[in-house]
């Protein structure tokens, strides 16, 4: 087949699309025409007539057939701009070279890359090609395990995942292509993994051919996410996604702390004219989560590095590859057809003579336990206003009587019996919690601490009002994914305080380390005072001459929530374009002035118009919008927007994450602190839009503050210098009184509050 000589004009084969698709695409949405073609290269041209030896079937070519892009996919990207209608369509293929004009290719070339649907191809100047260094293998090959596949799989799974010795791979549509390929990997990487196909002789080639350790047909399980638990008790550290909606969903209950999912696409989706809602990302949060999407082509300049490390694996015998072959380009149609149904199972290829198209399938009080950084920067007094919403900006200095008015909740006081307490009375099944959940309550204790133990008595002063206590309230069976061992997720205990963050003074102690008239900022219960048997997890405050209560804000959690989760996770850039959700709350006003200090364009929205000013006038926002006022947030987005954006500070999730995706640029970020929207819903709302995520090479990262404590000293050093030079304002909201801390807490949940709400339990 590769030696023949061609006549100079020929009737040129074609498959062309007929019309655009909706829906599952049909063989009627195709035709099989002629042409006619010359074979011989103009003198002087760039001209390289190919003959096309076999053409790679691939799910991405569905994306091609639609009228108009894919919401969110790169218009300029050859891989996803619509086919013309009465045109060849195209992909990747091998081919020969039987006439070139071109310095760089001669005749009896072999050469892989981009190719038209049709017998000869003639090419002015061509781009993407790779000339076939080997031909000692078979040259379809160069469509699956030398090609396109083999390198969506190994940077998939090397680069994006990077696997270590002994983690858990779970791979769906494992049988195709890539991820027949993605499960050899990982055992050469010494992973355990497990795979899901179609079909019982998919399964049983996964185990006996490619080396699975486990494998399962998906249509066989009414109940993905108890299957993903048989084989995965310990849960997965890497998922190689293939499939996209319920497969995804049940993947993500399942994840592992700190796991990894590397979105190479979501063929489940492709036919369907509005993607299944996803809903359970919130464990991208709670397990540290992160999804990377990825496009081949930003790899193939890294081909040299690829084949140098998978031919060796070929010819030694470590990698096997199972090809399905349909010979003839009039059957290429249903061979591409029968990816989307499931219909073409993985087979050695034996003859590949006459063959033209590759068909593939594939183939006592709760306490946080955090390290103690060993020292903190000094740092310097800025002054604190008083009022309900309080603003301070940092270069104003305080005044001495206030100071010390503050100071007295450090002062010596008479012991006191009676402790006033919140506790939970009933937990929160579903839907919004309320005042009647929880009771004021007292309780005799006894704030000397015997003497040789390692107790140490606290006076609480404020208390902090977080997002994420609204999971704690929630019955022992809480958010399906969360780490129970967490204290963040653990749920409280009905008749006990709970319990957060907050900021307190030591009135006694047995304990070497901490002496009366101490401050301190952690974790302690919400009641008046606190007795703490050899308590861990709690900061010195090291100097208390800027407001106490910045240590459950700007200088506590939501501060370092800021910083580490723009500063770590987006690694921003100047010039780039910053959105960010709950824009006016603790942790969103401290993101937007974090991002114009990096030299960022900067939008928030907020629930109030209010807000929407404070976001502007005071926190420096180059721009911000009520969501509230808004019938269409992808469209809002595209006027604050109009180039995309950069970093999303996801605050959220639900509707207003589902536009953000739409509205992502190549190779946007996106924190994932957490998604309030969704806190006191019984079942989270679905997000369609996660194909975005793979068009885009967009990465999402979940991530939990606690993790991030060890470097508090890091986040102070920052931190202080900016409020002391006025780089840095923040706004708080007070409740005061302990008895006040429901209400305080449950605004949080309906925008009442305007800045970092905290409950002042003792100002004197």
């Amino acid at each position: 087949m590769a030696g023949d000589e061609e006549q100079l004009v020929h009737q040129n084969k074609q498959i062309v699309l007929k019309e655009y698709v909706t829906g599952a695409p049909t063989e009627s949405h195709f035709a099989v025409t002629t042409t006619p073609v010359n074979l011989k290269a103009p003198e002087g041209s760039n001209v390289v007539v190919f003959k096309n030896l076999y053409l790679s079937c691939d799910p991405y070519l569905r994306g091609r057939m639609s009228a108009v892009h894919r919401e969110g996919a790169d218009k300029t990207d050859p891989e996803f701009t619509p086919y013309r209608v009465g045109s060849p369509i195209s992909g990747l293929g091998v081919s020969k070279v039987v006439d070139s004009a071109h310095p760089d290719y001669k005749k009896g070339d072999l050469v892989w890359g981009g190719v038209t649907w049709e017998e000869y191809s003639v090419v002015e100047n061509p781009k993407g090609i790779f000339k076939i260094p080997d031909p000692d293998v078979p040259l379809s090959y160069y469509t699956g395990v030398l090609g396109m596949p083999g390198v969506t799989a190994y940077f998939g799974f090397y680069d994006v995942c990077s696997p270590k010795k002994g983690e858990y791979v779970f791979v769906s549509s494992a049988s195709g292509a890539v991820g027949q390929l993605v499960g050899q990997f990982a055992k050469l990487a010494g992973c355990y993994v497990v795979g899901a196909a179609g079909s019982k002789e998919k399964v049983e080639l996964l185990k006996s051919k490619f080396g699975f350790d486990e494998a399962f047909n998906y249509k066989e399980e009414d109940d993905l996410d108890a299957a993903l638990k048989r084989y995965f008790p310990e849960g997965i550290d890497i998922y190689f996604e293939n499939v996209g909606g319920k497969m995804l969903d049940a993947v993500l209950l399942n994840m592992r702390l700190r796991g990894r999912i590397a979105a190479s696409g979501m063929i489940s989706q492709y036919n369907l004219e509005q993607q299944e809602g996803v809903h359970n990302l919130m464990n991208i949060v709670y397990k540290r989560v992160r999804i990377e999407g990825f496009v081949v082509l930003d790899f193939f300049p890294r081909y040299a590095e690829f084949f140098g490390k998978v031919l060796p694996w070929i010819k030694e015998g470590k990698i096997a590859y199972v090809e399905d072959i349909a010979k003839g380009l009039e059957n290429a149609p249903a061979a591409l057809l029968g990816l989307f149904s499931g219909r073409n199972v993985g087979a050695h290829k034996e003859d590949r003579a006459a063959a033209w198209c590759r068909g593939r399938t594939h183939t006592t009080t709760e306490c946080f336990a955090f390290t103690l950084p060993p020292s903190y920067p000094e740092n310097s007094g800025v002054e604190e206003s008083t009022g309900e919403v309080r603003t301070t900006t940092v270069d104003r200095r305080a005044k001495t009587g206030a100071r010390e008015k503050e100071i007295e909740m450090a002062s010596d006081k008479e012991l006191v019996q009676q402790n006033k307490q919140v506790v939970l009375k009933e937990y929160v099944a579903a839907g919004f919690p309320k005042e009647s959940h929880f009771g004021v309550t007292t309780a005799a204790i006894n704030l000397k601490v015997p003497d040789g133990s390692n107790a140490v008595a606290f006076k609480n002063l404020f208390l902090s009002c977080d997002p994420y206590m609204r999971s704690r309230l929630s019955p022992p069976v809480h958010r399906d994914g969360a780490d129970e061992t967490d204290p963040e997720f653990s749920p409280f205990r009905i008749g006990a305080p709970i319990s957060g963050l907050g900021v307190s003074k030591v009135v006694d102690s047995g304990h070497p380390d901490y002496k009366k008239g101490d401050l301190v900022w952690g974790g302690t219960a919400w009641e008046e005072y606190s007795i703490i048997e050899n308590p861990k997890g709690l900061f010195k405050i090291p100097d208390p001459s800027v407001p106490l209560s910045y240590y459950t804000g700007i200088l506590g959690m939501p501060g370092m929530t800021a910083y580490f989760g723009f500063y770590d996770i987006c690694a921003p850039k100047k010039g780039e374009y910053v959105f960010v959700s709950a824009a006016s709350g603790a942790v969103g006003q401290l993101v937007g002035q974090f991002a114009k200090l990096a030299g960022c364009y900067v939008v928030g929205s907020a629930g109030t118009n209010e807000k929407v000013e404070l976001l502007k006038n005071k926190f420096g926002f180059d721009e911000a919008f009520n969501y509230k006022e808004v019938d269409d947030l992808d469209a809002a987005l595209k006027r604050c927007f109009p180039e995309g954006i950069d970093i999303y500070f996801e605050n959220v999730g639900g509707k207003t994450l589902d536009a953000v995706l739409l509205n992502m640029r190549v190779h946007g970020r996106i924190s994932a602190c957490g998604m309030i929207s969704q806190y006191n819903l019984e079942q989270p709302e679905g997000v369609h839009n996660l194909m975005t995520i793979v068009y885009k090479r967009v990465r999402i990262e979940g991530f939990v503050v606690t993790d991030y404590f060890p470097r508090y000293a890091e986040f102070l050093g920052k931190m202080l210098p900016w409020i002391k030079e006025g780089k840095i304002v923040y706004v708080e909201d007070f409740a005061e009184g302990l008895e006040n801390g429901p209400a305080a807490l449950l605004g949080l949940f309906n925008g009442r509050n305007v800045g970092k709400q905290v409950v002042a339990v003792a100002r004197q």
